[in-house]
């Protein structure tokens, strides 16, 4: 029986940097480790309102990813992942019209910027996240 799998690009490093209270920078390869440092991070910023770090991913073929995390405490464990999907899957589904989007690179996407709906749907389809 074959099946079609395709293999999805993995991650090669994930910085990040917070933006707000407590000045911290990390540099890791998963976003097993990624989530690590962002629930340490989450539990030392707990008295910081609106606290976010900087995320920046680059995966393997060299494809990029910036985003923002929100350092707040929640029920839910953090998970890199599942927000960066999140932010993707709402890109990619959004009916909003849509601004031109120019790219300076064709392998650079800002998920705080709403003109990134065909990247949106690719990253999702091709990167693993």
């Amino acid at each position: 029986m074959a099946t079609d799998v395709i293999d999805k690009v993995d991650v090669s490093k994930i910085e990040l940097e917070t933006v707000e209270g407590t000045r911290a920078n990390a540099r890791v390869t998963s976003m097993e480790a990624a989530n690590h440092v962002l629930e340490r991070w989450v539990h030392d910023e707990q008295e910081t309102r609106n606290a976010e770090c900087e995320v920046h991913i680059v995966f393997e073929d060299g494809f990029r990813l910036h985003s923002r995390y929100p350092l707040t405490r929640s029920d839910k464990r953090v998970s890199l992942a599942r927000h960066l999907r999140k932010q993707l899957n709402n890109m990619a589904s959004s009916t909003r019209a849509r601004k031109p989007c120019r790219r300076d690179s064709g392998c650079d996407i800002r998920l705080n910027d709403d003109c990134y709906h065909e990247a949106a749907k690719e990253a999702l389809e091709r990167y693993n996240i």
